[in-house]
């Protein structure tokens, strides 16, 4: 790496650094995730955010949040003095609805790939997808070489050696490219 790649990286790590910098400190709200660490009886926690813990965060929820308990913490303006918890990271608080599964298979609307319901292990054939099994199965829209050069060791080192004073090596892009003229 030459000084001006070594002066570039450092700029960009200088920059990468400010506007880090300037996301963390600007005033928008934040919602991050917690770890309910101890739980008080006047709807207050202590909440470990970013293995930072936060005490006397209020909740939204009175008495349904417990210790151990992964909930959503919203940080308004972020501003950490007015963080509180806005739910637990589940169905029961913050879908509202309450109930639901854990079963995959109990589930209504299952996604579908060709009209087969995506359920228990399916093959290809079963979704109706036909895979090539040969590069001959497919079609060379895109004009690669299609003629097979096939050669013994001894055919590539007679060739190498009949054309080494007309080879010419380079590396381009990290990849070294062999040229020969006729």
């Amino acid at each position: 790496m030459n000084k001006s790649e070594k002066a570039l990286n450092e700029l960009k790590k200088g920059i990468q650094t400010y506007v880090n910098r300037m996301l963390e400190l600007a005033p928008f709200d934040k919602t991050m995730v917690g770890i309910v660490k101890t739980a008080y009886d006047n709807n207050l926690y202590t909440v470990t955010v970013n293995q930072q813990d936060y005490n006397n965060v209020a909740c939204l929820f009175k008495g349904l949040i417990n210790v151990g308990d992964v909930v959503k913490v919203r940080i308004p303006q972020n501003n950490n003095n007015l963080m509180y918890i806005e739910g637990k990271l589940n169905a029961e608080v913050q879908g509202g609805g309450g109930g639901g599964t854990t079963n995959y298979n109990d589930l209504s609307n299952k996604p579908q790939i060709n009209g087969v319901s995506l359920s228990g292990n399916k093959t290809t054939s079963e979704l109706g997808i036909n895979m090539p099994t040969k590069t001959s199965d497919l079609t060379n829209d895109s004009g690669y070489i299609t003629n097979e050069y096939v050669y013994s060791k001894t055919q590539t080192d007679s060739l190498l050696n009949e054309k080494q004073d007309d080879l010419n090596l380079s590396i381009v892009d990290g990849q070294i490219c062999i040229t020969y003229e006729e």
